[in-house]
């Protein structure tokens, strides 16, 4: 069985936790800014799990501005290694990591979590048939505020939008509603035959994540976590697909058995810089 470690037991680090130690051998954590005495791991230092040549697999789910050295000193210590979106700030540089990645042979993934609930992975496998032309995606929510809207939530709308339409062409806060607030935006994203419109609201007393999709063929679908509907033609939502809607023991057992298996992941380093570099193209704020 894969050995793992995590570093970071925040909020959501110990949801990860909770799902490592049930899919693998699970050694502990590190978390140098928030020790949880409490958690019911082994605590480790950084440094201990980075010298443990017995721990082969490392989880990175630290604030966003340590993602990127903590995946790089992972790879140089022998390790497979998934980090929490986004692999990096748009200002630093991906290269070395890169780099290292391919030449170490490592599994090595970004975890933009909706890529692996399957009624999305549904959807993707119907646009091979039904090529889509116009996709709206609408989150509202309370929370996520520790970092920019951009990094935190947008990120994970074009890491979607890139799995179902490919290689973007242009990102851009649409208007009127360029930039609301540092808690509300719309952007559009361009690509060759489909435009993607995402909107983001993590001030909003409601609770909703779903994108309608409509095709060139006129198909119409609609996705929220573990369900995939789509329009018949009297105009009613039929379902097309349920799933099992916890997301994040899909994506563990992805890279638990992407590990094992010696399998690249799908959704790999090179993917998760690609939406950084995106990322990258929008104004700072």
């Amino acid at each position: 069985m894969t050995t793992t470690a995590l570093i970071g037991l925040g909020h959501w680090g110990q949801n990860v936790a909770r799902e490592l130690d049930l899919a693998s051998e699970f050694k502990g954590y590190s978390d140098d800014l928030n020790k949880n005495l409490n958690a019911p791991y082994s605590y480790l230092t950084t440094e201990q799990i980075m010298h443990d040549t017995s721990i082969q697999a490392l989880w990175i789910a630290t604030p966003v501005e340590s993602h990127l050295n903590l995946a790089l000193a992972a790879l140089a210590a022998g390790k497979h290694v998934m980090v929490e979106k986004p692999l990096a700030k748009p200002s630093e540089d991906m290269s070395e990591f890169i780099s290292l990645s391919i030449a170490s042979k490592k599994i090595v993934g970004v975890g933009y979590i909706y890529l692996y609930d399957n009624a999305f992975q549904k959807l993707c496998s119907e646009m091979a048939a039904h090529p889509p032309h116009i996709i709206l995606a609408k989150w509202k929510k309370y929370g996520s505020f520790r970092d920019a809207i951009e990094l935190n939530l947008l990120s994970h709308h074009i890491a979607m939008s890139m799995a179902m339409c490919g290689k973007p062409c242009s990102i851009a806060y649409t208007e009127p509603m360029q930039y609301v607030s540092n808690d509300k935006l719309s952007v559009s994203i361009h690509f060759e035959s489909c435009q993607f419109l995402s909107q983001v609201d993590r001030l909003s007393s409601e609770r909703e994540h779903t994108m309608q999709i409509t095709c060139h063929d006129g198909t119409q679908y609609m996705w929220e976590v573990g369900k995939l509907s789509v329009r018949d033609k009297d105009g009613a939502w039929t379902n097309l697909y349920s799933a099992d809607s916890n997301i994040l023991r899909s994506e563990v057992k992805s890279f638990i058995t992407s590990i094992e298996n010696k399998a690249p992941l799908r959704y790999d380093a090179r993917f998760g810089a690609k939406v950084t570099e995106l990322l990258r193209l929008l104004p700072s704020h």
